[in-house]
């Protein structure tokens, strides 16, 4: 029987391992978090320690977000690789989060942004089905995943910037993830966008074509007056139009 008494307890032993978490996160102890953190009520103590932080980071500039991410990431990547190793699959909102955060940090141009770890984490989540926080309007992990990295893409391409190779990286697993086909068609569009400015032709009529074949009257791709020009510099260079498979699906995904 649960006494009041013993509800005290639990609370009270809960309360010390969370302060003693914290205490770990604050002194940047990556190797004491993680030993703390083996059990399953220390792996619920750092899900706390990290909605803390969640909440430390609102009302923050950009920089400041970033400079509090980039502190506290090595801390909480010592579970996930832990976890990683361990081969255990779960519920798991740290490694979510992390994967949230080394994207973040890439956008923000900060020295912890990693394109290859966020690859690696946001492979992981798609492949272990794992959930977005509450807080994302967006349920599809691989579409928040896709949606996010095609942005970004649009972003560098602006600055004149290559968003190569997390771009194709990307590009290349949306293939077999469960997104819409509105977010397929505007990968091949911007893929077909780069390899026109790179005089890629082939390539770049068969890309274009594709986003064309995956647009809708709701997301048209809006692609027509580029692929004349492909289409003209291909019949100038003599060059037949490439065939080009229909990668369009009746069902889509939300």
């Amino acid at each position: 029987m649960t006494t009041p008494a013993r509800l005290w307890a639990e609370r009270k032993r809960k309360e010390r391992e969370q302060a003693k978490t914290r205490a770990a996160i604050e002194s940047a102890d990556a190797e004491a978090v993680n030993e703390l953190t083996t059990t399953a009520s220390g792996f619920e103590s750092l899900c706390m320690n990290l909605e803390q932080d969640l909440v430390l980071l609102s009302g923050k500039s950009l920089e400041e977000k970033a400079a509090i991410k980039a502190e506290r990431f090595a801390i909480y990547m010592e579970h996930v690789e832990t976890y990683k190793a361990q081969g255990d699959v779960y519920a798991n909102p740290i490694l979510v989060e992390m994967m949230i955060w080394c994207f973040d940090l890439l956008v923000a141009g900060h020295t912890a942004g990693n394109a290859v770890l966020f690859k690696e984490l946001a492979l992981q989540c798609v492949e272990e089905g794992q959930r977005l926080p509450p807080r994302f309007t967006t349920k599809n992990i691989a579409t928040f995943i896709a949606d996010a990295v095609m942005q970004w893409a649009q972003q560098q391409v602006k600055l004149s910037h290559s968003p190569e190779p997390l771009f194709s990286e990307i590009a290349a697993l949306i293939t077999d993830w469960p997104v819409p086909q509105a977010v397929k068609m505007k990968y091949h569009k911007l893929a077909g966008q780069l390899a026109t400015d790179n005089g890629e032709w082939e390539a770049a009529f068969v890309q274009l074509t594709k986003a064309d074949l995956l647009g809708t009257p709701k997301h048209p791709a809006k692609v027509t007056t580029l692929k004349k020009q492909v289409v003209k510099e291909l019949e100038k260079q003599g060059i037949p139009l490439p065939s080009v498979d229909n990668d369009s699906t009746d069902a889509d995904t939300e």
